[in-house]
């Protein structure tokens, strides 16, 4: 940890044979507003290290990330550089990530995720798009869609993609929640030939004191799902970073 106790650095060790052995090492630096600045990792290559990869960061002026920049170096010194670019809508809300690539020196743009909110704030939607040729316009690529109950808690999320005929629905997640508001179960979907196929199922349970005490798996047959009742949404899980 650095004087102002933030993480400085990491070292990942790892156990080939019978003692540890360096594999890799993060370190970790703030510029003065005490905001992470830079992330570099360094790989082990024959007991020296070597730059593998660099993360910049930028903010803008409400002190939100607009900007991530990583370039990864292989053990041939070739480089790989790509940036993520943030905005914000006026309600300060998470709006669009642009991703390009380093091309002959140019950025190029090559996928964006747009993300629409109900009206309470709730996040309602995020469609994926690509562009037609490089600069060309944006078109759809796929779309997770948010639905709520009526206590406002996140039922499910359905992941749809563009296809020639229009979106064609993939997967959705349902959760449900047992009688005191937490998470009891997220059961699991695919959308084969025409209609939902359940894949399994997450359960939880929790301690008296309300934490997380146990997280099991369930992939039965779909005829045993049918047997209980389960509608069988699949779970998805969506991410960008």
């Amino acid at each position: 940890y650095d004087p102002c106790g933030r993480l400085g650095g990491r070292t990942v060790q790892l156990r080939p044979g019978r003692t540890w052995e360096d594999d890799r090492r993060s370190t970790f630096e703030y510029g003065s507003d005490g905001r992470l600045a830079r992330w570099t990792i360094q790989a082990d290559s024959d007991h020296g290290w070597h730059r593998a990869m660099r993360t910049d960061y930028s903010y803008d002026d409400e002190g939100r990330r607009s900007a991530r920049e990583t370039t990864q170096e292989d053990d041939s010194g070739e480089t790989f550089s790509e940036r993520y670019v943030y905005t914000y809508s006026a309600e300060g809300r998470y709006q669009m990530e642009t991703v390009g690539e380093m091309v002959d020196g140019q950025w190029q743009t090559h996928d964006r995720s747009v993300y629409a909110y109900h009206d309470d704030g709730r996040w309602k939607s995020d469609q994926g798009e690509n562009p037609i040729g490089p600069g060309g316009a944006w078109q759809p690529r796929d779309l997770v869609t948010m639905t709520y109950d009526e206590q406002g808690r996140l039922h499910m999320a359905t992941l749809e993609l563009m296809g020639a005929g229009g979106w064609r629905p993939l997967e959705r997640h349902t959760f449900e929640y047992d009688t005191t508001g937490r998470l009891a179960r997220q059961i699991h979907d695919e959308h084969q030939d025409g209609a939902w196929i359940a894949r399994g199922m997450s359960s939880y349970t929790f301690t008296d004191a309300g934490s997380s005490m146990a997280h099991a798996w369930d992939p039965r047959p779909v005829m045993e799902w049918a047997a209980k009742g389960y509608g069988g949404q699949r779970f998805m899980q969506y991410e960008r970073s």
